[in-house]
């Protein structure tokens, strides 16, 4: 750790030296972009806030302004060997200053200005050199606006005018909001769209034809639009009416990951996609297609049937007949492609005529199976190694209707080098995921989104020092998407029994004899909800975005209106299978919001907070062990290890070997500064603040609880934990690996501040691996 300390001591000296030559590689005549201001003459316009982006050329981007990469480079001599290769291809180039692209970058802010509505702008670029950098200011003045003073509508087909002023309400151009272009595309956007889910196959925004007349309205404007029967980029003799179209006929094909590989030609009618194939023209006469209800489905025998006929025809919205609805097939094709079972989803649609659509649904399977493997691990200063493997094995087609299977084997395994301390925990999770909703009607869900039963069942084999524990695991779940941002998910049944063998003589002589009774033997039956809200569901969001999550956990309910028919034990508990059966609440809630700054989607500020509780009653004195919170970790507070945090300023509680520290309330905060380094390679600085409780409660008549580990309102923040970090993260797309290095700083435990010179003591920081963000 004294190497490390010395390293990080060392770090600012060399960026500073490295700094010097810069500029070291740039001809003479030649100067490196420093950087790119934007100064507005007036007050800057909401609207043009984004002017950056329009600039073609960007500095070369830095961390906390200086330029890693680039001095990484400066090192190379160009001789492409050796240290010279490793800093050219890990550097950057500085970017030489282009005053031709200065200049095409006024043009391009003034095109954008107009687009917006800022007619008659002036955009001037003036640079500065010195030292080989140069420094550019774009200074804007903002153009004239034109408020918009009345809207008129000339629309000949009767039909798109009835359509026009039922959908009048939801306009984008208002009287009294600023004329741009900006507007009118996205309002004949918004038309084009409604009159497709009219029946207008094809209907496009280049019908179109908008007049603003600025002159006769006294610096105001009148808009007229105009839907014409050519395109803008058509002449008046190319006209032909617009037509309400309807569906014809839907063919479905679905083939296997294996014929993806044989190049076919894809064709407009599905039953001919496999005769350009010469390996599998043999089998051409075993091409069959059966109408089944709503859909044609082409079978290819020697493939077998990938799925069954009844869940094609419930995925398919498009129904024979009807009016032509281009939201149907927006929400068909969003079905099939939700399944994730298909790594392709085509919908072809070819007018027959003048007035019918037939389509054409093309589905191409992924890997139907594999396995998955994924591996955590986790150290600290007091030697304890932590790793956590785990491998899975998928299948998600079982019963050819699209049902997930997944079979899960994990472990956990702590433990001290050169010592017997040790823990371990091995399991196997079983779960079915099956896209319907049992038990109620497919009417209820005909949209894009489709709902999902699940069905698990686990076990869970846990030894340490001081107990094993045996668990078993059941659950019924049903999960559905609400508008792409909701999700819902309720457990209307879950289910636990737990077994402990092997206790040692410290969990007997515990003082406290409300976590004696989380250490026994109980059977935990009860129902569930969770709700998570996302602002961008975006597998990667550009903008700023949060989101909240929610869960739920009662228990034990149900099973205490069979109190008078149950048997009890000495304790006067009420038992199922010879356990007493747990009856609490347990809530949690969580809420992330997520900054993006600096036009660079991995420079981001993201934001938590995180708040539980949980109490037992009735047939419960406390919380189940297994459902009890805890601190520390990869996820959570990363100066600390797992489960050794809290409660409140309480000691570790040296009667377990390896810690175990829980509690029933939580309150915690995260903050967490991300940006680029290099290539795959992000970083972080973070700090974490919280801790765990217990209630108050007493042990026995003479004896009460440790005071220490109790939450009171009136000074519970004084046993918050504080800790501060850097991370690295290893971005490859498909999985983001991450690794974080946590700092004590304060400790409740010891009531003490712990400043940075004391950081790598041991004890003091905490090493931790994970897969994914943290929050």
């Amino acid at each position: 750790m004294k190497i490390l300390a010395k390293i990080l001591a060392l770090l600012p000296l060399c960026c500073l030296l490295t700094a010097c030559s810069m500029t070291r590689v740039i001809p003479e005549g030649q100067s490196m972009l420093k950087s790119n201001d934007v100064v507005f003459t007036t007050s800057k316009p909401d609207e043009l806030s984004d002017l950056n982006k329009y600039i073609k050329q960007t500095p070369n981007k830095g961390i906390f302004g200086y330029q890693f990469r680039v001095a990484l480079y400066n090192t190379g001599k160009g001789s492409g060997k050796g240290w010279d290769k490793i800093a050219e291809r890990l550097g950057n180039p500085p970017l030489i200053f282009d005053q031709g692209l200065m200049d095409a970058s006024v043009k391009n802010i003034l095109n954008h200005m107009q687009f917006k509505g800022f007619y008659n702008s002036k955009v001037e670029a003036n640079f500065a050199t010195e030292d080989k950098k140069t420094k550019v200011v774009y200074t804007v003045t903002p153009g004239k606006r034109y408020l918009i003073d009345s809207i008129s509508y000339s629309i000949v087909d009767a039909d798109l005018h009835n359509l026009v002023e039922a959908n009048k309400v939801n306009s984008l151009i208002k009287v009294n909001d600023y004329l741009s272009a900006d507007m009118l595309d996205k309002e004949s956007e918004r038309l084009s769209k409604i009159f497709r889910d009219y029946g207008f196959f094809g209907f496009d925004k280049g019908f179109f034809f908008f007049t603003a007349d600025t002159l006769a309205h006294n610096g105001k404007s009148h808009i007229d639009i105009a839907i014409k029967d050519y395109l803008r980029s058509e002449d008046e003799e190319d006209s032909r009416p617009h037509n309400i179209f309807s569906f014809d006929s839907v063919f479905v094909t679905s083939v296997r990951s294996f014929q993806q590989n044989r190049n076919m030609r894809v064709e407009n009618d599905s039953a001919s996609i496999f005769r350009r194939d010469s390996l599998l023209r043999v089998w051409r006469n075993q091409t069959d297609t059966i109408a089944y209800k709503n859909i044609n489905i082409v079978k290819f025998n020697p493939a077998g049937d990938l799925v069954r006929e009844r869940v094609l025809n419930r995925l398919n919205l498009i129904t024979p007949g009807s009016q032509y609805d281009e939201s149907k097939v927006e929400a068909t094709y969003a079905r099939f492609s939700s399944l994730n079972m298909f790594s392709s989803v085509n919908i072809q649609q070819q007018p027959l005529d003048s007035s019918k659509i037939k389509t054409t649904i093309m589905l191409q399977a992924s890997n139907l199976q594999g396995f998955k493997l994924n591996l955590e691990g986790s150290t600290n200063a007091n030697g304890l190694l932590g790793i956590s493997p785990a491998v899975s094995y998928f299948h998600k087609n079982l019963f050819r209707g699209a049902e997930l299977l997944t079979v899960s084997v994990m472990g956990d395994f702590q433990f001290k080098p050169r010592t017997n301390i040790h823990s371990t925990e091995l399991g196997v999770n079983v779960t079915l995921d099956i896209p319907k909703f049992i038990f109620a009607p497919d009417k209820w869900f005909r949209s894009k989104r489709i709902p999902h039963t699940e069905i698990s069942a686990s076990y869970s084999y846990q030894t340490r020092p001081e107990y094993t524990r045996n668990i078993i695991s059941g659950t019924y779940n049903y999960t559905w998407n609400v508008h792409n941002k909701l999700i819902i998910k309720a457990t209307p049944l879950r289910a636990n029994i737990v077994r402990m063998f092997n206790m040692d003589t410290t969990i007997f002589s515990l003082s406290d004899p409300y976590m004696k009774y989380a250490y026994s033997d109980h059977f935990d039956i009860g129902v569930g909800a969770s709700l998570y809200y996302v602002s961008d569901p975006s597998i990667k969001p550009v903008n700023n975005y949060f989101y909240v999550r929610y869960n739920l956990d009662l228990s034990g309910n149900v099973l205490s209106l069979l109190n008078k028919s149950l048997k009890q034990n000495e304790r006067g508990e009420y038992l199922i299978w010879n356990s007493p059966y747990s009856q609490y609440f347990r809530t949690e809630i969580s809420a992330v919001y997520t900054f993006k700054f600096g036009g660079n989607p991995n420079n981001m500020l993201a934001i938590r907070a995180l708040g539980g509780i949980g109490k037992g009653y009735g047939n419960s004195t406390t919380l189940p062990l297994e459902k009890r919170f805890w601190g520390g970790g990869a996820y959570g507070m990363r100066g600390w290890q797992p489960r050794t945090l809290g409660p409140g300023s309480a000691p570790r509680d040296t009667s377990f070997t390896i810690p175990n520290q829980t509690g029933e309330i939580r309150l915690e905060g995260n903050i967490e500064y991300r940006f680029p380094i290099f290539s795959m390679f992000n970083g972080a600085v973070f700090s974490d603040v919280g801790n765990i409780w217990t209630f108050d409660r007493k042990i026995s008549s003479s004896k009460e609880i440790d005071k220490r580990g109790v939450f009171k309102f009136n000074d519970f923040y004084k046993h918050l934990a504080l800790d501060f970090g850097v991370g690295l993260r290893l971005d490859l797309n498909f999985a983001l690996i991450r690794l974080d290095l946590g700092f004590k700083t304060y400790n409740p435990a010891t009531s003490k501040w712990i400043g940075p010179g004391r950081w790598l003591r041991r004890g003091n920081y905490e090493f931790s691996f994970g897969i994914g963000y943290p929050f």
